[in-house]
């Protein structure tokens, strides 16, 4: 059976131009989350690996992709993807006067590998309702 991403759409308003009518834009609709522990079951079925020894081997891998982004290492996963950290932060008018305090987020961005893009790029997706808020 062939995997669909499930998407909905949802109207929103130009926000330069709240006079016109809002466009509709599609977006993803979550089929729910898979924790690690589920995750590692499924691994561990598809081998011969316990479920103890997949959960330690992706704690011990959590741990070190820590270590590696604490200190500035992009985290390259073959046919993954890369992690990099990222901040965000407000401008100085000259490199003197740029300092620490004007960081004002820190982000970890995620590119996917060339064999997760082509994947990706043939997906078939499936129309959902997607849950609106209701205005107050």
């Amino acid at each position: 059976m062939k995997r669909k991403v499930s998407y909905g759409v949802s109207p929103r308003r130009n926000p330069r131009d709240k006079e016109m009518p809002p466009k509709w834009y599609g977006q993803i609709v979550s089929n729910g989350s898979i924790s690690l522990e589920e995750l590692a079951e499924i691994i561990a079925n598809r081998c011969t690996v316990k479920l103890a020894d997949v959960l330690g081997v992706v704690t011990a891998f959590e741990l070190e992709m820590k270590k590696a982004l604490l200190n500035s290492e992009i985290v390259e996963l073959d046919r993954i993807g890369r992690f990099r950290v990222t901040v965000s932060s407000k401008g100085a008018l000259t490199e003197e006067d740029y300092h620490q305090e004007l960081i004002v987020g820190v982000n970890v961005r995620f590119s996917p590998a060339k064999y997760i893009k082509e994947v990706l790029s043939k997906t078939d997706f499936a129309k959902k309702p997607l849950y609106v808020r209701e205005k107050v």
